[in-house]
């Protein structure tokens, strides 16, 4: 089975490491874990800021989530999964479908956070959009409170 995994930094990509590690068989299992690096973010609601300080911020978030992945492949290598990472630059949503359907995944396993009422409306459901357009199954991880 061809599982990719989307993570960030949050505690529930945290936990659904945890449980990939928990309810899959290593021997059944390939992992690509996946993040996708939204350089807007960091900059939302700055003005005018020097092109040096922007590209120090963004060598900064490139380098974190370069750790993270490492840090979650060495996890799931350490238990016998054989594992892969992938790191691009856009929209989570559209970067991990389109890296599902590229990769042929049977499964994608994401965290959610757990987003309600209005919060979830202004900042969107990355989980709820995969759940919906993705081209195979998903398995969405929500961390308890």
């Amino acid at each position: 089975m061809k599982l990719l995994l989307a993570i960030d930094q949050s505690r529930c990509s945290r936990v659904a490491v945890e449980a990939v590690k928990a309810q899959y068989k290593p021997a059944d299992c390939e992992v690509l874990l996946f993040h996708a690096l939204d350089l807007l973010s960091p900059f939302a609601g700055m003005t005018a800021l020097d092109p040096a300080a922007i590209e120090h911020l963004v060598e900064g978030e490139r380098r974190a989530a370069e750790a993270m992945l490492e840090r979650a492949e060495s996890e799931l290598r350490g238990a016998g999964f054989r594992t892969s990472s992938r790191l691009e630059e856009g929209e989570a949503r559209n970067l991990i479908l389109q890296a599902a359907a590229e990769w042929h995944a049977d499964r994608i396993v994401v965290g959610s956070h757990g987003r309600g009422g209005l919060e979830r409306f202004m900042l969107g459901s990355v989980s709820l959009a995969i759940a919906r357009h993705a081209p195979c199954s998903v398995e969405i991880i929500r961390a308890s409170s």
